[in-house]
């Protein structure tokens, strides 16, 4: 029976080994090379801002629903999941709608208290662009915030507020030593879980900005984002 070395093998498999390493490898690089340039600190900046604007608005809004005071609650709780359940390019071409800056909704609202002359502009100024990215990606995202606040708010203990308050401690002091250390454990994880979805998110901002705009051809768009940027050069490239 022919015997075969390990250095035979190893000839023969490692070209299938670096065939894989280059094409796993590459995009892995190709990221961390884009870590590094003005296009990912765009692209950071976005996250923060809006798992920031996710914690906020999940918050407030948890806090609104848990408050057996408000009526209707019921409704209000299926309602609240209607952006989350929607498709998300539905939802962003919705957006893109409301955005447009002669017929949209939104400028046409503001033209009716400020003027004929007023104007939004939200996909064509770079900073405008940023905002309604931003703002679209809060109205996806913050219902899944509002459940995970709204679960854990439930759990804290009754108890724990009315030892609270007999101690004299006002509501934000209530918020800032129970509540928040309480609901924090299931904060953290979904904050992680909302920062790599935003990284990745593409169709959204895809839909309505198309990565622009683009004061400066030779640099990326102002909402070009990492996954934005590498589809462009991807399709352009073919």
């Amino acid at each position: 029976m022919l015997k075969v070395s390990r250095g035979t093998t190893a000839a023969y498999l490692a070209p299938m080994f670096i065939t894989i390493a280059l094409v796993s490898g590459t995009p892995i690089v190709y990221t961390l090379y884009l870590s590094l340039t003005n296009l990912s600190l765009q692209t950071v900046l976005y996250v923060i801002i809006c798992v920031a604007l996710f914690l906020v608005v999940g918050m407030l809004t948890a806090l609104a629903l848990n408050n057996r005071k408000i009526k209707g609650q019921a409704f209000w709780r299926v309602a609240l999941l209607v952006p989350w359940a929607a498709p998300s390019a539905i939802t962003a071409l919705i957006w893109k709608f409301l955005f447009n800056y002669d017929f949209g909704p939104i400028n046409q609202i503001g033209r009716v208290f400020f003027g004929r002359n007023f104007g939004v502009p939200w996909v064509t100024s770079p900073w405008w662009a940023f905002a309604a990215v931003v703002m679209v990606n809060v109205w996806l995202t913050y219902p899944f915030f509002t459940v995970v606040i709204l679960g854990a708010l439930q759990s804290v203990p009754e108890e724990l507020h009315e030892a609270a308050r007999v101690d004299g401690a006002n509501a934000w002091r209530r918020f800032f030593s129970v509540t928040l250390p309480l609901v924090r454990p299931a904060i953290t994880p979904a904050a992680i879980l909302s920062a790599i979805t935003t990284f990745q998110m593409f169709n959204t901002v895809f839909l309505i900005t198309s990565g622009g705009p683009t004061p400066d051809p030779s640099r990326p768009g102002f909402t070009e984002f990492v996954m934005i940027y590498m589809y462009n050069r991807v399709v352009g490239a073919n």
